[in-house]
């Protein structure tokens, strides 16, 4: 998931298998980007659009 790489200050540790180890900081040890809220601002609607 691309967004993913845009939300976090650290990078991914994924592994061979797949598997994403988090960083071993308090409570899920990522840190969100400052302007991550105003980027993705949460919009009302329906979540897709055919």
């Amino acid at each position: 998931m691309p967004m993913m790489y845009e939300l976090f200050n650290e990078p991914f540790d994924i592994r061979p298998d797949g598997t994403v180890h988090a960083p071993d900081r308090p409570g899920l040890g990522y840190t969100l980007r400052p302007d991550a809220l105003e980027r993705f601002k949460y919009v009302e609607g329906p979540e897709y659009a055919f």
